[in-house]
C-alpha cells in the first residue's frame, strides 16, 4: 500500500509538470479556439465524473480508494519548484539539431483541485538556449505566469491499446512580464507565446495517465521451526513448510474523481462510461455535478486509504485457492519419544520404550481446504479443514526383565482430520523508532490427533512371547506461532525517482529536438507517512496519515534497503508468539502380549522369589534329589 500511495503522489507531481510542458510546447492559442476547446473539454470532464459517480455514488461503494486533500496536493506540487521545462524551437533537421530551445525554470507553483478539474498556476523564468541559431537576444530572460486547467476525460486507450485516464489541458492565460525597453526579453517572450503550427494541438494538450497498480504480494513459503518436548524426556524440532507460490492481488486504481476538497483515486469497479451530450449549459451541468459529488467532499486528513472487505476476503480466498499443501518433518531429535519403564532390584528393568530412528523420524503432509472466508467487525475470519497423512519411524523396545528384552524398528502411518480457524486484523505497532500499520494474521490452536497404526509385521515376536502390531497415538496442537504481518503504512521513507528521462549512458536528458523535456530539481523524492489513525469496521479497513515529501539527489543506498528489510524482520519478531503446546503427548500401545508356557513358568518363579524368598528357597531345596554319597541337606 505504501508504494501505491507514494506513486499516487508522484503521479500528481508529474501531472503538474506535464501540464506545464504541454502549455509551453503549444504556445498561445487564439481566444476563440481556446474558449471553444475549454467548454467542450469541461463538458467531457463533467460527463466523465458524472459516470464515475453513477458507478459508485459514495466513497464506500468503491472497493479501493485513495484520497489526497487539497492541502496535500498543493504540498506535493511544490516539489516542482526549481524544475526546468525545455522545449524545442523549430524542426529537427535530421541531425538532432533545431533552431534552439526555450527553457522555463519554475519559480512558484500551485495545483488546486476543483470539481472535475485541477487548476494550475506557474510562475517561471524563461530563457533561450541557442542551438543552430544564436541571436543577439539569446542571453535575455523573461518572467511568465501561466494559468491552466487539467480536465479528466474518462477511461481511454492509446494507439497501442494501453488503457488509462485521459486528461485534457486547457490554457487559461499566459502573462509575460518584461521591461518596456528590454527588447531581448520581448524576443524570448515572443518565442514562448508564438503559435508553433508544426505541433499538433490535440497531441500536446491530451495525455494518458496509467492505472495505479494495487498489487500486494503474500509469500507463505518461508519455513518455520518450533521446539517440542516429548513424553519420554526427549525433544525435537518440527520444521514446517507451506508449499504455495507467492500470490499477488493484481488489482488497480484506475478512475479519478476530482472535487474541491481533494483528489480521489478509485478502483475495484469496471471503467465508467461517460454519458454523451448531457443536457443544459456548462454552468447547469457543473451545478448538477456538484450535487453528485457531495458525498465525496470531505475535510479529512491529508491522506486516506480505504480497502473494502470484499477486496480483503477475495484476496484471502485467492491465497488459499482450492487447497494448500503443508509439510512438516522432525529434526535435531534427542532422547526417547515415550518411556514406560519400571526398575526393580530383583526383576531388573521391564516395560516399553520408543526411540526415534534417524531424523526425520516423523513426517506429515497436510492439505488445508477453506470452508468459509468471511469479514466481521473485528476483521477477517477463516474456517478451514485440515487433512493430514503422517508417517513415523521408531524403534520399539520391550524390556522383559529377563535377558534385557527385545526391540524392533517399526513404520507407523496415520490419517487424521481437524478444523482450523484463522483471523486477520489491522494493528498499529512501533518497532524501534518506526511506527507502522500492519494487517496481522493469527492462526488459532487446534488439537490434531494422529492414530499411528503399524502393519502386521510391526508386532514383536520372540520365542517366548509376541505382541500385537504397534500403535502410537500422537496428540499435538497445530496452528499458533507468529505469522508475518502485511505492512501497509510506516514512517520509514520511501525513495522514488522523480521522473527524469535517463539516457543510455545513465545521464539525465536535459533537451530533446523532438519533444518537451522536464528536468526535475532533484533526482528522487523521499516520501514518508505519519499515521493519524487506523480502523477496522464492518466495511473493511481504513488508514489515515499525513504525508511528507522532500527532495533527494542520492539514489537509494544499501542502508535504505537494509532498513526496509530490517523493518519487515522486526515487525515479524514483534508479533507475540502463540504457544499452542510445549509438549507432544505420545501414547505407545504394544498390547495383546502373549507369553508362551515356559515364559509363564519362569515369570511365576520370579514372582515367588520376590514375594516369599525363604519359602521359595526351601521348596527349591526340597525339589532337588540328594546326591548319592553325600549327606542329606540341612
Amino acid at each position: 500500500m505504501k508504494r501505491i500511495v507514494a506513486t499516487v503522489i508522484c503521479a500528481v507531481v508529474m501531472l503538474g509538470a506535464v501540464i506545464y510542458g504541454a502549455l509551453l510546447a503549444t504556445g498561445a492559442i487564439s481566444q476563440v479556439a481556446a474558449s471553444h476547446l475549454a467548454e467542450e473539454a469541461e463538458k467531457r470532464a463533467v460527463a466523465a465524473e458524472m459516470a464515475v459517480g453513477e458507478e459508485g455514488s459514495t466513497p464506500k461503494e468503491w472497493p479501493l480508494r485513495v484520497f489526497l486533500s487539497t492541502s496535500a496536493v498543493s504540498k506535493y506540487a511544490s516539489t516542482l519548484k526549481g524544475a526546468k521545462v525545455v522545449f524545442p524551437v523549430g524542426k529537427n533537421d535530421g541531425t538532432g539539431h533545431v533552431d534552439g530551445y526555450v527553457e522555463a525554470s519554475i519559480v512558484d507553483v500551485s495545483l488546486v483541485p476543483d470539481d472535475a478539474r485541477l487548476r494550475l498556476r506557474l510562475v517561471t523564468d524563461v530563457s533561450y538556449l541557442a542551438d543552430k541559431e544564436n541571436p543577439w537576444w539569446a542571453s535575455a530572460t523573461a518572467k511568465a505566469t501561466i494559468e491552466a486547467l487539467a480536465l479528466p476525460q474518462g477511461a481511454a486507450a492509446d494507439e497501442n491499446g494501453k488503457h488509462g485516464t485521459r486528461f485534457q489541458i486547457i490554457p487559461d492565460s499566459i502573462r509575460v512580464q518584461v521591461g518596456w525597453f528590454d527588447w531581448g526579453a520581448k524576443e524570448v517572450a515572443a518565442r514562448l507565446v508564438a503559435n508553433l503550427t508544426t505541433i499538433g494541438l490535440g497531441d500536446q494538450l491530451s495525455f494518458l495517465i496509467d492505472p495505479l497498480p494495487f498489487n500486494p504480494e503474500v509469500d507463505l513459503s518461508k519455513p518455520s521451526i518450533s521446539e517440542k518436548g516429548l513424553g519420554g524426556g526427549g525433544s525435537t524440532q518440527i520444521a514446517t513448510t507451506i508449499h504455495r507460490d507467492p500470490v499477488s492481488l493484481g488489482a488497480k486504481i484506475d478512475q479519478w474523481l476530482i472535487t474541491r476538497s481533494g483528489v480521489w483515486l478509485l478502483g475495484g469497479k469496471p471503467p465508467a462510461t461517460p454519458v454523451a451530450n448531457l443536457p443544459g449549459s456548462l454552468d447547469a451541468q457543473r451545478a448538477l455535478l456538484a450535487g453528485k459529488l457531495g458525498p465525496f467532499v470531505t475535510s479529512d486528513t491529508e491522506l486516506v486509504v480505504a480497502i473494502d472487505k470484499s477486496v480483503i476476503v477475495g484476496f484471502a480466498e485467492k491465497i488459499l485457492g482450492d487447497a494448500i499443501e503443508v509439510s512438516a518433518a522432525t529434526q535435531n531429535t534427542n532422547g526417547n519419544i515415550t518411556n514406560a519403564q519400571l526398575k526393580d532390584d530383583t526383576l531388573g528393568t521391564y516395560g516399553v520404550v520408543a526411540r526415534p530412528t534417524a531424523d526425520p523420524f516423523g513426517t506429515v503432509l497436510a492439505v488445508v481446504k477453506k470452508r468459509q472466508v468471511a469479514w466481521t467487525k473485528d476483521g477477517l475470519s477463516i474456517d478451514a479443514d485440515v487433512t493430514a497423512k503422517a508417517d513415523v519411524k521408531v524403534n520399539v523396545h520391550f524390556d522383559t526383565g529377563i535377558g534385557g528384552g527385545i526391540g524392533k524398528d517399526v513404520d507407523l502411518h496415520a490419517d487424521a482430520e481437524a478444523p482450523l480457524h484463522a483471523t486477520g486484523k489491522l494493528q498499529e505497532v512501533t518497532v524501534g523508532a518506526v511506527k507502522a500499520v500492519t494487517f496481522q494474521p493469527v492462526l488459532d490452536c487446534a488439537p490434531l490427533t494422529l492414530e499411528l497404526q503399524g502393519a502386521p509385521d510391526t508386532a514383536i515376536t520372540d520365542i517366548y512371547f509376541q505382541t500385537s502390531p504397534a500403535h502410537l497415538q500422537v496428540v499435538n496442537a497445530i496452528g499458533g506461532g507468529a505469522l508475518a504481518p502485511a505492512l501497509l503504512v510506516s514512517d520509514l521513507p520511501e525513495i522514488l525517482p522523480t521522473g527524469d528521462r535517463i539516457a543510455a549512458d545513465g545521464s539525465i536528458v536535459e533537451k530533446d529536438p523532438d519533444r518537451t523535456i522536464v528536468v526535475f530539481p532533484s533526482k528522487y523524492l523521499s516520501v514518508s507517512f505519519s499515521t493519524q489513525g487506523s480502523a477496522t469496521s464492518e466495511d473493511g479497513v481504513t488508514v489515515k496519515a499525513n504525508v511528507s515529501v522532500t527532495r533527494r539527489d542520492d539514489p537509494p543506498t544499501q542502508k535504505d534497503t537494509d532498513s526496509a528489510r530490517k523493518l519487515r524482520a522486526d515487525l515479524k519478531d514483534a508479533v507475540p508468539k502463540l504457544e499452542c503446546s510445549k509438549e507432544v503427548k505420545v501414547t505407545l500401545d504394544v498390547g495383546g502380549i502373549r507369553v508362551l508356557d515356559i515364559m509363564r513358568v519362569a515369570a511365576a518363579v520370579q514372582r515367588e522369589l520376590k514375594a516369599q524368598q525363604q519359602i521359595a528357597e526351601h521348596v527349591w531345596k526340597g525339589l532337588q534329589p540328594p546326591i548319592r554319597g553325600l549327606p542329606p541337606r540341612t
